[in-house]
């Protein structure tokens, strides 16, 4: 797991060794995280993990609540939204698991999160 955070890899392999976590999805998130490795670590940390429990609902096929409308307004209303955005949707067919547009939505909320500048 090159490049991760040190404390991000111990989270990792606690959800591998729980089955929690697989790796197939491990695989994609570290093509993510190169994409991000100049971006803050914590917050490309939450959206790593974010993502394989992501791949975790999908293979059991669980669902996540939908996200309130007035926070998806908020979301798509930031700075950063656009280019989130415009990420995912180069990267959604190279997604291992087929998600929900619930999941997608959470998922762009954390690349808003990453992406944004602080001042978003």
């Amino acid at each position: 797991m090159i490049g991760l955070l040190t404390e991000t890899k111990e989270k990792i392999e606690v959800l591998k060794k729980a089955e929690k976590a697989d790796d197939k999805g491990i695989r994609f998130i570290q093509e993510i995280d190169k994409d991000f490795k100049n971006s803050n670590p914590y917050k490309v940390e939450m959206l790593l993990i974010h993502l394989l429990m992501v791949f975790e609902r999908a293979k059991n096929n669980e669902t996540v609540d939908t996200m309130p409308e007035e926070l998806w307004q908020q979301i798509t209303h930031k700075k950063s939204f656009s280019k989130a955005n415009k990420y995912w949707k180069s990267i959604q067919d190279r997604v291992p698991y087929k998600i929900n547009e619930s999941e997608k939505q959470y998922v762009i909320m954390h690349l808003v999160n990453v992406i944004s500048e602080g001042n978003d």
